[in-house]
């Protein structure tokens, strides 16, 4: 487990994303486990959990990389950000993560999601 509260955590970005939420979820080396998924979106979700998860795991291996290539500090996370769907990865340490999928048409701020995943990080340390 990542977050010693994993419900306030969902709670928390539903607050400032609202019903444009699509997904939580955190990893490590073993899987991926959804701690939230929007109604309708399960069947896909399903079918590519896999996927994403090994996706997730080769773009935390190159962390460190990119911090010492770009030498401006912690990386936080990356963002995707597709036609339909902002998909920030958070890695938050060797082989684990965290995951959180928004619609592109929330006008949500990054730097707020970014701001209680790891607000979220911080009390679980």
């Amino acid at each position: 487990m990542i977050f010693s509260d994993e419900e306030r955590l969902v709670a928390d970005l539903t607050s400032i994303v609202g019903e444009e939420l699509r997904s939580v979820a955190t990893y490590d080396e073993e899987g991926y486990d959804f701690l939230y998924l929007r109604d309708g979106l399960n069947g896909r979700a399903s079918e590519v959990a896999n996927d994403v998860h090994q996706n997730l795991i080769l773009e935390g291996i190159g962390k460190e990389y990119l911090e010492e290539l770009f030498g401006a500090g912690e990386l936080y996370c990356t963002l995707h950000e597709f036609e339909r769907m902002q998909a920030y990865h958070f890695v938050t340490g060797e082989f684990q993560g965290v995951f959180v999928g928004i619609d592109t048409g929330a006008h949500v701020e990054s730097e707020a999601v970014r701001t209680v995943v790891h607000d979220h990080l911080d009390e679980s340390a």
